[in-house]
């Protein structure tokens, strides 16, 4: 069975919004596109895990511009 993750390991909008500079209302609209890290509702509250972040991060890495 899987351990829950601890709270160093989970992102709040707010949290990857400073990460990433950006707004929380950018976070949502990725969200609502689909694209982005993956990410969890705790009732109304949207989460998201390191790993996800993680796998974004690394998904979106480009060797050149072209």
């Amino acid at each position: 069975m899987a351990t829950a993750p601890t709270a160093a390991e989970v992102f709040t909008p707010e949290d990857l919004a400073k990460r990433y500079d950006t707004t929380t209302a950018a976070l949502a609209t990725l969200r609502h596109k689909g694209k982005g890290p993956r990410f969890f509702k705790m009732g109304r509250r949207v989460y998201y895990r390191l790993e996800d972040v993680l796998a974004a991060e690394e998904s979106a890495m480009q060797e050149r511009t072209a």
